[in-house]
């Protein structure tokens, strides 16, 4: 499984019309007991979904599509996800095609500046491999 960057890892793959399903792990592989005939689901938030027929081939080399309009319908909040009509308050947002064209030695660095309420620091003490403290309003 990948994208036109490279393997996609975390993509859900799903037997239609039963409950079984894996997801790919960071080389873009997975592994699923499917009969011949039965079709196989692939979803990632941020891709179109494909369906693939499964003939009983050891392999199976499919690119996902980006689509950043589906990127609209997932909300990701502090302790899960919701959808967008069912949030009543206001919300930060990052237009990600923007974010494509900003060069930034790291990938935080991207995000300074462009939501309000956002806080980005570094820890004290000065270490250059130390992560970063990241606040949205509080």
């Amino acid at each position: 499984m990948k994208d036109s960057g490279g393997p996609l890892q975390g993509v859900s793959v799903k037997l239609k019309g039963t409950s079984m399903g894996t997801i790919t792990d960071p080389k873009g592989w997975f592994s699923i007991n499917a009969q011949s005939g039965q079709t196989l689901v692939f979803s990632a938030i941020g891709f179109e979904s494909k369906e693939v027929l499964y003939t009983g081939q050891t392999a199976i080399n499919m690119t996902l599509t980006e689509s950043f309009s589906k990127l609209n319908e997932v909300v990701v909040m502090g302790y899960g996800t919701t959808t967008k009509k069912e949030v009543t308050s206001a919300l930060p947002h990052l237009n990600l095609p923007i974010l494509t064209k900003v060069i930034s030695a790291i990938p935080v660095g991207l995000l300074q500046g462009k939501v309000a309420g956002l806080n980005i620091a570094r820890p004290g003490g000065g270490d250059v491999n130390g992560g970063y403290d990241i606040q949205l309003r509080g």
